[in-house]
């Protein structure tokens, strides 16, 4: 809630699923994000069930888009800066007809991000079906939580932070192969607290989808745990990986 509408004056809409009862939830977890519940009341936080989004737009994800863009010119004419979404999977699976209309929608979401600067802030348990799962990470590549790692592009590279082992790196490898399709092939990896061989095997398979002339993947800030292991499997000699302690740009 708080990272999805993070700009004071955003009017932000959190969608729910029918069981939840979105208003309780949210006075007993806002003043731990440190936000005032007041904003409730406020006008600036907008309760949406998503069977009555799904009613209005029979659960197409075209439809949720156009929806979306009303929502932002009528948030606009009441005096706010913009708008945000967040839902959790519950609210997701709801909204929208079946999983197709599903990856649609979160696609659209990426979409209103980029040309209307509509900020979402989607949530998805790690035991999701994990098709779908590789879907979502697979659009929201440029900035996504996991449980113990985090990843986000930030000025043409993917920085990486957190732990990462192989409990969770079947969760990065969309990201990786995802960022490197979009032309990005730099990692800054200064703040992975832990990794192991799971995580280097899986950057070195990443690069299969390289054409010869876009290799190598470059990892900077690479130290401690990260360098033992890129040494011990001998990637540091791997042509696809090109791996610097310390960033060039420093």
């Amino acid at each position: 809630m708080g990272c999805a509408g993070d700009g004071p004056r955003e009017r932000v809409v959190y969608k729910h699923a029918p069981t939840e009862d979105a208003g309780a939830v949210l006075r007993a977890s806002l003043p731990a994000a440190g936000v005032d519940p007041g904003v409730l009341s406020s006008g600036q936080v907008q309760l949406a069930d998503t069977t009555d989004l799904r009613a209005d737009t029979g659960g197409r994800h075209d439809a949720l888009y156009a929806l979306h863009l009303d929502q932002l010119r009528k948030a606009t004419r009441d005096g706010f800066a913009g708008l945000a979404l967040t839902g959790d999977a519950a609210a997701m699976h709801t909204i929208t007809r079946d999983e197709a209309e599903l990856a649609g929608y979160e696609r659209d979401l990426e979409r209103l991000a980029g040309e209307a600067g509509v900020r979402s802030l989607c949530r998805y348990p790690v035991e999701e079906e994990p098709g779908l799962l590789d879907d979502m990470l697979t659009v929201h590549f440029r900035e996504v939580t996991d449980v113990l790692w985090s990843a986000e592009v930030i000025d043409g590279r993917l920085w990486v932070r957190g732990e990462l082992d192989f409990s969770n790196v079947d969760r990065f490898v969309p990201v990786v192969r995802t960022a490197l399709a979009a032309g990005i092939h730099t990692i800054d990896a200064s703040a992975v607290e832990f990794c192991d061989v799971a995580v280097v095997r899986a950057l070195v398979s990443a690069t299969d989808a390289l054409r010869p002339d876009e290799l190598p993947l470059t990892l900077v800030g690479v130290d401690g745990v990260l360098a033992k292991i890129l040494a011990a499997t001998g990637a540091l000699g791997h042509r696809v990986l090109q791996v610097s302690k310390r960033d060039a740009g420093a």
